[in-house]
């Protein structure tokens, strides 16, 4: 009977941007799409803890990394890291978006009406949309 085994690692040259997204608290924020952007592009999405691994880019390219979630914001907006050489870490936290709806002016009566109503966010980045 033949009982070895082996295995076998694997080790790049070529470096790589990872990192870890988690809420204010430190959970983690998973199945947040992070885009890699620079002399190669790469779209990736968070684990179950958060993590995000962009392995094996080409050396001295200039990267940017950006996280995006509908209904969030990230802490910071993005890392850029230029003449890429070594490993890099991009980690960020996530932040819900907020909105408050104050009215300016009514005018209103039993057959109908208008109202203006200004809209505030707790960050410029929230996007949101008005319908009527």
């Amino acid at each position: 009977a033949n009982n070895s085994d082996g295995e076998q690692t694997r080790i790049s040259d070529l470096p790589s941007v990872f990192g870890r997204i988690s809420n204010a608290a430190g959970q983690p924020a998973a199945g947040v799409t992070v885009n890699i952007e620079g002399l190669q592009n790469r779209t990736l999405q968070t684990d179950q803890t958060g993590a995000y691994l962009a392995a094996e880019l080409p050396l001295y390219g200039n990267y940017t990394a950006r996280p995006v979630k509908s209904g969030f914001y990230f802490t910071p907006r993005s890392k850029t890291i230029n003449s890429l050489t070594r490993d890099e870490t991009a980690d960020f936290v996530i932040n819900s978006c907020s909105y408050t709806l104050s009215a300016l002016s009514a005018n209103v009566s039993a057959a109908g009406g208008s109202q203006s109503v200004f809209i505030t966010t707790n960050d410029p980045f929230c996007d949101w949309t008005a319908t009527s």
